[in-house]
């Protein structure tokens, strides 16, 4: 949508017309943004198989660059060469970029740094990384307060600083900031307020919760930051400290295993009652998700590593064990046998497994099939589409955005809190049907409002009866409702059925009713 747009580069405050009946520029991506880059020059389907193949390779060769010089330093390369693969298997999600996949690098490079092994590629790596990781606050934010805190404990361990270092830490941090110059200037302007402010204000947890979410987060992962550290990357450890029983190793293990529990608990830490006072003192910052959970792929896959290294070193008959573990892990993450994270939530990026055996699954989809574009552009030919607003209703906004179409709605982080007033007030007379604060409390937070109304559609064979604020679509200026079943009470909503076109791909969305709003 950006480059088709022409505004890549336009101010911070030009009104960006696809979302939300126009939004700043500035709540879009960055051009400095190694994805906005990609589909720049790309088409969008080249820049998305680009950018999944990248993240692989680059987390690959970072990790066993990192693990070849700095843990098992030059022994065990077939170990080495597989953890590294292990690594490079984790299904990342594509948006987040290299914000996982390239850290191995960003720790290696520091690491040359500091032993004064200054060649080029770790100033390029330095350099790279921020533009490359997706935005600042999603990953770099929080990954860099951790590459600070190793390096300090390992200049007081050595007794020995390197300023070097220190400068290349102060770049990554000065130029991750730089990458995503548009959110700051929005962020600390007196005319914009974020929606993200409406986030967790209903529901919280005791002490009690707020712990048990922490360990079930640290053993079960989260999947935008996913490690599939259960079953065999835990065993693995349980395994180490039965059969290295040296104060080495469980000194190590006990600093490992304490920083991914504080990354854990500082990521969960808004949801606890007892943070509030905390958050309500940081303003308009209050919103901000401490996303140490970011730091936890990399914890869990350096725990596996010197487990393995420790093994082999104080244990040499248990290489093949060593090895069995590995592949085990290999076998768990090609076939896709670990799938939900700590709420749950099912991820959808194991291409391989996806693609040669399961790839009936609703989850897993052609661009083609995904996005349905002969469908939709029979829609823009029947209406004779020109630019105006749709309500997307029982479907991703994002498919019709695909084929052009300006939505009301959209899966962003960051838009201005008035746009999410205006969507709540269009669905007010249904959220009043909804008598769970926690439900409701979801959907009004959720950046996909459409799916409550999906949750409602896959329950009905027939025609939908749905209650929406006739008022607040035209104040929107919404002219078009594309819906995924046939609404009944188009009469008392003053919607003109317009005609319906099925998806010849026969996959999700099915068909497409469509409305005018009288």
């Amino acid at each position: 949508m950006i480059t088709e747009s022409g505004l890549t580069f336009s101010s911070n405050y030009t009104v960006f017309p696809n979302l939300f009946n126009g939004i700043p520029r500035g709540c879009m991506p960055s051009e400095l943004d190694f994805y906005t880059i990609l589909n720049l020059i790309c088409s969008p389907l080249v820049a998305y198989c680009l950018l999944v193949v990248s993240q692989h390779l680059i987390a690959f060769f970072g990790m066993r660059l990192l693990l070849k010089d700095y843990i098992f330093r030059g022994n065990a390369p077939y170990h080495t060469a597989l953890i590294a693969l292990t690594f490079a298997l984790l299904p990342f999600w594509p948006l987040g970029e290299f914000c996982i996949a390239g850290q191995p690098f960003v720790i290696w490079a520091i690491f040359n740094l500091i032993r004064e092994k200054k060649t080029i590629y770790n100033w390029l790596i330095i350099i790279l990384f921020p533009f490359c990781a997706s935005d600042f606050v999603f990953s770099n934010l929080f990954f860099l307060p951790g590459i600070l805190l190793g390096m300090i404990v390992y200049f007081i361990a050595y007794k020995k600083i390197s300023f070097t270092a220190i400068f290349a830490w102060l770049l990554l941090f000065g130029l991750s900031a730089l990458s995503e110059y548009r959110l700051f200037i929005l962020q600390f302007s007196s005319k914009f307020t974020s929606q993200r402010g409406t986030y967790f204000t209903d529901w919280l947890l005791n002490w009690k919760g707020f712990i048990k979410t922490d360990l079930s987060m640290l053993f079960k992962g989260q999947y935008h930051f996913y490690s599939c550290q259960f079953p065999i990357i835990i065993t693995t450890l349980v395994l180490s400290l039965f059969l290295v029983r040296t104060k080495r190793n469980y000194t190590v293990m006990a600093i490992l295993l304490s920083m991914a529990f504080l990354f854990s608990s500082i990521d969960t830490f808004h949801f606890w009652s007892g943070s509030q006072s905390f958050f309500q003192r940081l303003g308009s910052l209050s919103s901000l998700q401490l996303r140490f959970k970011a730091l936890l792929p990399i914890t869990w896959y350096l725990i596996f590593a010197i487990c393995i290294c420790f093994m082999i070193e104080h244990t040499p008959k248990s290489s093949v064990i060593c090895m069995a573990l590995i592949c085990a892990q290999i076998i768990l993450l090609f076939f896709n046998l670990n799938t939900s994270d700590f709420q749950k939530s099912v991820y959808a990026e194991n291409a391989f497994y996806y693609t040669y055996f399961d790839n009936t699954n609703i989850n897993h989809r052609s661009f083609k099939n995904y996005f349905a574009q002969n469908m939709f552009t029979a829609v823009k030919e029947k209406i004779n589409y020109n630019n105006e607003t749709v309500l997307c209703l029982g479907f991703p906004a994002e498919i019709a955005q695909y084929s052009g179409f300006h939505s009301a709605s959209a899966y962003l982080d960051y838009y201005p809190i008035e746009k999410k007033e205006q969507i709540v007030d269009i669905f007010r007379p249904e959220l009043r049907k909804v008598t769970d604060s926690l439900e409701l409390q979801e959907i009004i937070g959720s950046r996909r409002f459409q799916y409550f109304y999906k949750r409602k559609i896959d329950t009905l064979k027939k025609m939908l009866v749905i209650d929406l604020d006739t008022a607040a679509l035209k104040k929107m200026n919404i002219r078009y409702v594309l819906s995924l079943r046939d609404i009944e009470n188009t009469t008392q909503l003053h919607l003109k059925p317009i005609d319906s076109f099925s998806n010849e791909n026969k996959v999700f969305p099915e068909q497409i009713y469509i409305y005018k709003v009288n």
